[in-house]
C-alpha cells in the first residue's frame, strides 16, 4: 500500500524543472504607432489581471507592416500598409520548463507557435512566439 501511494503521488514532479530565466521573442503585426510606443513605454509585463509580473521587455523593434494583395490583373503584390507596423518584441521571463512549455505564472504558458498576450501598464496585444531561448539577453 505504502508503495502504491509513492507511486501515484510521486510522480507528479516530473517534467518540472527548476526556474531559470529565459528570452523569447514575439511578433505583432499590424499595429498602429501607439502601441509600438507604448511597448516601449514600459518594460514591465503583467498577467491578465495586472496582478504578477511575468516578464520584462528588453527590446522592441518595428517595420513597417506588409501584406500581400490581389491586384486588378489577377497577380499578387507586397503591400507596405500606411502607418501599421509588425513588431520584434524581446522579452525576458523566469519561467519553469513543464510538460514541453514554459510556466511563466499560474496559465501562462509559452512556446514557439504561440499566441502570446502581452500586457503592460500602457497597453494589452497579442502576438506569436517566434524563438525561444534559455540563454539571457541583455536589455537595449
Amino acid at each position: 500500500v505504502i508503495g502504491l501511494g509513492i507511486r501515484i503521488f510521486g510522480s507528479t514532479s516530473k517534467g518540472i524543472k527548476s526556474e531559470k530565466d529565459i528570452t523569447y521573442t514575439v511578433e505583432v503585426k499590424n499595429v498602429r504607432e501607439f502601441t509600438v510606443d507604448a511597448l516601449k513605454k514600459s518594460s514591465v509585463l503583467t498577467d491578465e489581471k495586472g496582478e504578477k509580473v511575468i516578464g520584462e521587455i528588453l527590446s522592441v523593434d518595428a517595420a513597417p507592416y506588409k501584406t500581400e494583395a490581389h491586384i486588378s490583373d489577377g497577380s499578387a503584390a507586397v503591400l507596405e500598409m500606411p502607418e501599421r507596423y509588425t513588431c520584434s518584441v524581446v522579452i525576458k521571463s523566469p519561467a519553469k520548463y513543464v510538460n514541453d512549455k514554459y510556466n511563466l505564472a499560474e496559465g501562462v504558458d509559452v512556446a514557439i507557435g504561440d499566441s502570446f498576450a502581452i500586457i503592460n501598464k500602457y497597453v494589452k496585444t497579442n502576438g506569436t512566439v517566434l524563438e525561444l531561448s534559455e540563454k539571457t539577453a541583455e536589455k537595449e
